[in-house]
């Protein structure tokens, strides 16, 4: 095992945001409302079949959410069905929407959002900039709220790294 250490020679404070999500993933609807925005970009000729097909299938993909555990089989009744090859690639369409809609903009436009799955890396400015960033970035959904972990001693952990502001 390896930890690096990173040092960053500024003025900004790292903080991490690590996600607690009380829903075990995105909404149904506001994945497929995410499929509808990313398609909406791409031409009906560079998908395999039309768009409005294409996202009829995901939907029905999306709305049969049943999985099977220790060999019984349940509905998943909120939420995208667990253990969907689909549920995946659909929870971060909707989670870059969320971000790209709202939780870039919460942070100061000189502030620097870098997320990783379910953790976020953000650089303020100012420390004094993280004082209502937490209850502004809960109270985008009801089901995906954020913890806030600040330096100690100019230094972060996140993801096996430690980062060190000189």
């Amino acid at each position: 095992m390896v930890e690096y250490h990173i040092a960053v020679k500024c003025d900004y404070h790292p903080y991490q945001l690590s996600l607690e999500i009380s829903n075990p993933s995105a909404s149904p609807d506001g994945a497929i409302r995410a499929v509808k925005r990313v398609t909406g970009s791409i031409a009906d000729d560079e998908l395999p079949l039309p768009k409005h097909h294409f996202i009829r299938l995901v939907k029905l993909c999306v709305d049969f959410g049943f999985f099977e555990f220790a060999g019984e089989e349940y509905q998943q009744i909120s939420g995208l069905a667990m253990g969907s090859p689909l549920s995946p690639v659909l929870a971060c369409l909707f989670m870059e929407t969320l971000e790209r809609d709202h939780y870039r903009d919460i942070n100061s436009r000189h502030s620097t959002w870098l997320p990783y799955v379910d953790d976020v890396l953000v650089i303020v400015l100012r420390k004094s900039c993280l004082h209502h960033t937490p209850t502004r970035l809960n109270s985008v959904h009801e089901k995906i709220q954020f913890t806030v972990e600040e330096e100690v001693d100019q230094e972060l952990p996140f993801l096996e790294t430690l980062i060190h502001r000189e």
